[in-house]
């Protein structure tokens, strides 16, 4: 499901939609999935369920179910993000 489009309050039938999500994550038949554009620690933040799939920052990130992924290239793109951060500090005092 995307959380955006389909669970999140601005949408008219989001509290329907997460009252199916709670049913569906019972039947063992389903395996969940949250799909967001968000970081990945703000959308299982939002939505809080255990036992599901999140897809955070547009599939950069992927937790659930014993798995965790970060694409390679958005970790070490990260990591050069943090580096500068502190160097831009430095530079505008």
């Amino acid at each position: 499901m995307d959380y955006d489009g389909i669970l999140t309050p601005i949408v008219s039938q989001s509290a329907k939609a997460k009252g199916e999500l709670h049913a569906l994550i019972e039947k063992p038949a389903f395996s969940m999935v949250i799909i967001s554009g968000r970081l990945l620690l703000e959308i299982k933040a939002v939505i809080g369920i255990e036992g599901i799939y999140y897809v955070g920052n547009h599939g950069l990130e992927i937790e659930g179910l014993g798995l965790k992924l970060i694409n390679p290239v958005a970790e070490a793109a990260r990591g050069e993000m943090k580096g500068n951060e502190g160097k831009n500090k430095k530079e505008s005092s």
